[in-house]
């Protein structure tokens, strides 16, 4: 069986006043199963894509958290 699951989490903070983060994650989990050969072709293009788009923007952050 093939099948395709990816995770996205999005977290969302807030400074307190004493400087602490009070920090809000909301994750969400995607599974496709029994994928046909076109849509695992599409999927992985799609995050090629997403990936290549924004690989400057993952860069600089990474490097900031660095």
């Amino acid at each position: 069986m093939k099948y395709f699951m990816y995770t996205i989490t999005l977290d969302q903070g807030t400074q307190k006043p004493d400087g602490e983060w009070d920090v809000t994650s909301n994750e969400t989990e995607v599974k496709l199963e029994d994928l046909t050969d076109h849509q695992d072709e599409a999927l992985a293009e799609l995050f090629a894509s997403l990936i290549q788009d924004n690989k400057s923007k993952i860069d600089k952050v990474v490097k900031e958290i660095r």
